[in-house]
């Protein structure tokens, strides 16, 4: 099974195919989309320590990437 590693960045900080702000990468474990995820929330935005997401998380490959539910029913907060 394919997992992939998703984070959700404020506007304008990054462009996917979805044009909605989330970046994707594909995994061949859940453990190691968790860590990339990790790395997002320690490191940021191209690993430099200026932008971090708004939120991280670890889904099976989903296409388009669906932000968690319960972030989106409480309007990101």
């Amino acid at each position: 099974m394919r997992y992939q590693s998703n984070a959700l960045w404020p506007a304008g900080v990054c462009s996917s195919q979805w044009g909605d702000n989330i970046s994707t990468d594909v995994h061949s474990t859940q453990s190691a989309a968790f860590g990339v995820c990790r790395g997002l929330e320690k490191y940021g935005y191209g690993g430099d320590g200026k932008v971090f997401p708004l939120l991280v998380w670890t889904s099976k490959v989903q296409q388009p990437p669906q932000v968690p539910e319960a972030y989106a029913q409480h309007g990101g907060e």
